[in-house]
């Protein structure tokens, strides 16, 4: 039996993404599971849209469910998508800008300000995916390359805007994603988090320092 999942709407491919029971290992570890494998023009718009407008399907899920589902869409091969050269640049382009309403809409308001890379408890389930989000996602910088240059540049600018958010968790996520572009793109990103710990001088001393360890790439 094909296990391949190709041509499924968007309202389809929502609850296939996240209309399970929040388990350990992950639903989509399973043997002989379904998987998505349409388009990449299919997946990079279904992310774009997602990722844009995430409050249209968070009524239907829990807080535990968005994080599973958020989890798989960034660590899969649904990222994949983003490399492939039949979509167009400018469609890539918006769906990593899309990434900020994901930051500015869900996260913000949801997240605890527990802190990820000091492994603090008590913190919403969303705050896993919101700190992860950067290192899961298989896109690193290729300052070398004009072709991506759009590309990049849109992925540093909402590092750069997620850091403008009242939010300890979204400031530590994009900090994260920062600390592992520092090696690609070393003086766009110091100037960057200098420019936040400038504007931020009542900054939590711990995330202070993350900040100053991200500008160097030493990031967990």
């Amino acid at each position: 039996m094909d296990k391949r999942l190709t041509d499924l709407t968007y309202k389809q491919w929502i609850r296939y993404v996240f209309d399970h029971e929040v388990t350990s290992p992950e639903w989509h570890f399973e043997l002989d599971v379904e998987y998505w494998d349409g388009p990449s023009a299919a997946t990079v718009a279904y992310m774009t849209r997602l990722l844009a407008d995430p409050l249209a399907v968070v009524g239907s899920y829990t807080d535990a469910q968005l994080n599973q589902g958020l989890w798989y869409i960034a660590s899969s091969g649904f990222m994949l998508a983003l490399g492939d050269a039949s979509v167009p640049m400018a469609n890539r382009v918006g769906c990593i800008r899309a990434i900020f309403p994901l930051y500015r809409d869900l996260f913000a308001p949801r997240c605890t300000p527990h802190l990820g890379h000091r492994g603090e408890q008590g913190s919403n389930p969303l705050n896993s995916v919101c700190y992860m989000w950067w290192e899961l996602m298989p896109v690193m910088g290729s300052p070398d390359d004009p072709v991506w240059s759009d590309f990049d540049t849109a992925v540093l600018e909402v590092m750069a805007q997620t850091l403008e958010l009242a939010s300890a968790a979204c400031q530590e996520g994009a900090l994260h994603g920062l600390g592992h572009w520092a090696w690609v793109y070393p003086h766009r990103v110091t100037t960057i988090i200098e420019q936040y710990l400038q504007c931020q001088p009542q900054l939590r001393q711990e995330l202070k320092q993350y900040a100053q360890a991200a500008r160097s790439g030493c990031v967990l």
